[in-house]
């Protein structure tokens, strides 16, 4: 009797979601198109499956997300219309195939995060954040194996001016920041302000489609779209040498740089003291580029690896700070839960 209630259960809230999801692209709400892409919101109700109801919910909801994308495919409509005409087959594992494992892969993701945590606190986060990551490295990822050397993607790739699959993609989906090391003179900033700036600051190549947001932003003018645009797109060189370190005044000064990311071991390794973040003339460095940032009204970023440098950080200035790694969060999680467990036995 109780898995028969446990079976209505969730047929119940497998079917609201499914009926979610399908609402959701009747009424609009379901995906903006962004260029020739779709940016999708199909998947939230997929994460929520996955980690309520398990991989195979959410493998079930991703073939519901699916089909209502190779029903757009079938009409011609977007990207996917024109994959259609060059493969079926391919666009239909394109389409429900690839949503099908980014589903299920969800459900997995987020059982072995509940493992660790047991609490039930961060794993929920990336858990949901994982099903729009893999949604798009599924999708795309299918696009660059399957379709990459179409006459129809290579002219994208020309159109972007992309040089490898990487790049097509990342220049495809999209980026409002960039944060380039390596950074050692003034002639490599201008260049990058020209790539990643809009005229006037640089020379960015501008798509008559971008002037009102794909129609949904009703920005107007032209020029007005490159100024606001210009203003969400964000610019960070990195200060990890001594040669940008010597000029690093001349950098923030510089029109679309929108700030600096200190990248403090390759800084410390380029100064000639590897790791000595506490030497006087390390500080000083430091010191120094909080001051440029300031003097030219840019944003300035460091990166540390514990939480005492993350208050020190703030504490010196910095107004954003990178915390560690991912995998590092990750095996301190398990072995604080490790520990955790072997005190209790």
């Amino acid at each position: 009797m109780n898995n028969n209630k446990t079976n209505v259960r969730f047929l119940a809230q497998l079917g609201l979601l499914a009926a979610i999801e399908i609402v959701m692209k009747l009424i609009g709400l379901g995906s903006v198109p962004v260029g020739p892409l779709y940016m999708s919101f199909l998947t939230v109700p997929i994460a929520v499956g996955a980690m309520t109801m398990g991989p195979a919910a959410g493998a079930i909801l991703g073939a519901v997300f699916g089909l209502v994308s190779f029903k757009d495919a079938l009409s011609g409509v977007g990207m996917t219309g024109v994959f259609f005409q060059i493969s079926p087959l391919n666009t239909f594992v394109l389409c429900v195939v690839m949503r099908v494992l980014m589903g299920f892969c969800v459900g997995l993701i987020f059982k072995a995060l509940r493992f660790v945590d047991r609490r039930g606190g961060w794993s929920y986060f990336i858990g949901a954040l994982s099903a729009p990551l893999l949604n798009t490295l599924f999708f795309m990822g299918y696009i660059v194996l399957v379709f990459y050397h179409t006459e129809f993607i290579q002219s994208k790739v020309a159109d972007l001016g992309a040089v490898n699959p990487l790049m097509f993609v990342v220049l495809l989906v999209g980026v409002q920041g960039l944060i380039v090391p390596n950074v050692k003179t003034l002639e490599q900033v201008h260049a990058l302000v020209d790539y990643a700036k809009y005229y006037p600051i640089g020379q960015r190549g501008f798509c008559p489609s971008r002037k009102d947001g794909w129609g949904f932003d009703g920005l107007g003018s032209v020029p007005e779209t490159m100024r606001h645009f210009n203003g969400e797109t964000l610019l960070f060189p990195q200060c990890e040498t001594a040669e940008a370190l010597a000029i690093i005044e001349d950098i923030c000064a510089v029109d679309g740089v929108d700030g600096i990311f200190v990248g403090p071991f390759d800084l410390s390794i380029s100064m000639g003291i590897p790791g000595q973040f506490d030497a006087p003339e390390f500080q000083a460095a430091v010191a120094r580029i909080v001051a440029a940032c300031r003097a030219a009204g840019k944003y300035c970023m460091f990166f540390t690896g514990t939480t005492d440098g993350v208050v020190d950080g703030f504490r010196k200035g910095f107004d954003a700070m990178a915390y560690s790694l991912d995998a590092a969060l990750f095996i301190q999680g398990v072995k604080r839960d490790v520990e955790d467990i072997r005190s209790r036995l």
